[in-house]
């Protein structure tokens, strides 16, 4: 005797393990973080280049020559 139809069983046991677990969009998630964070990254550096060693480079030059 069976106590439940086809209709009764869940979708996810016909899902790929990646997909029911979520894999699929956690790796989107974690790609979109990961390239935001390099960017951010990249800027802080070159704002960081651009005002102190900018400034260490003119001092470096005064010294020189005077």
């Amino acid at each position: 005797m069976e106590y439940g139809g086809s209709y009764m069983r869940s979708a996810g046991q016909e899902m790929p393990l990646y997909q029911y677990l979520l894999l699929d969009v956690m790796a989107v998630i974690v790609g979109v973080v990961s390239l935001y964070l390099m960017i951010l990254c990249l800027l802080v550096q070159r704002l960081y280049q651009k005002t102190f060693e900018g400034g260490n480079r003119r001092r470096r030059i005064i010294t020189m020559t005077g």
